[in-house]
């Protein structure tokens, strides 16, 4: 990405065909330099904790199962085993939810994700106040107290961008001036732990090529 010459690949090109470009060479470089991995079996993604030692020692009590059943090994040789197979599997998660606990200022992400997963039982939406102080139960005014309140969040965001624009610095064209500084704090800041939007381009890449890719955006 730093060998291409985006001023000169991108002069006379419009707004859109200049992402158009920079997009295809991100992604172009992002697949030829960096290793991915297709999921393995049905089950797809095994849990973090699941680890090669742990994978050796269910194997040795299923092996140590078979044995018992068959008379060829002893009641409590069996208990045994298993038991300290379930001991290392408690020991894996009780490590693996320390290491997300310890992590979440900067992985919210796969920590909700393990805090979800132990969730039970979903319940439906509560009951809610209108703007008039009304508590709404049925389903269809729900939705409309909650139809009213995200338009108007989205109103107020839409608002303070507008604000925000109008605090910038324009070209004599009418265009907002963008420096690179500006550019790269902005990639500086992009949380790794998101996953990838429906442009395929990775938080991480752009985070990691902020430096280089601060030229062309």
């Amino acid at each position: 990405m730093g060998r291409i010459a985006w001023d000169a690949n991108m002069k006379g090109k419009g707004v859109q065909d200049s992402w158009q470009y920079f997009k295809e060479a991100l992604l172009k470089a992002q697949k030829e330099t960096i290793l991915t991995r297709s999921k393995r079996g049905k089950h797809g993604r095994r849990p973090d904790w699941l680890t090669g030692e742990i994978l050796g020692e269910l194997k040795h009590k299923k092996e140590a199962y078979k044995k018992w059943k068959l008379g060829q090994m002893t009641r409590e040789r069996f208990k045994y085993i298993a038991r300290e197979c379930r001991g290392l599997i408690k020991k894996a998660k009780v490590q693996m939810e320390w290491r997300l606990a310890k992590a979440v200022k900067d992985n919210k992400k796969g920590f909700y994700r393990h805090v979800n997963k132990k969730v039970v039982i979903r319940e439906g939406v509560r009951p809610l106040l209108d703007e008039g102080g009304n508590l709404v139960t049925d389903d269809v005014g729900k939705a409309e107290v909650l139809d009213a309140f995200f338009a108007s969040v989205f109103t107020d965001k839409v608002g303070s961008q507008i604000n925000a624009l109008s605090d910038a610095r324009w070209d004599e064209d009418g265009q907002p001036m963008v420096g690179k500084e500006q550019v790269r704090n902005y990639l500086e800041k992009l949380n790794v732990h998101k996953s990838m939007g429906p442009d395929l381009m990775h938080p991480r890449v752009l985070r990691e090529l902020a430096n280089v890719i601060e030229e062309p955006l």
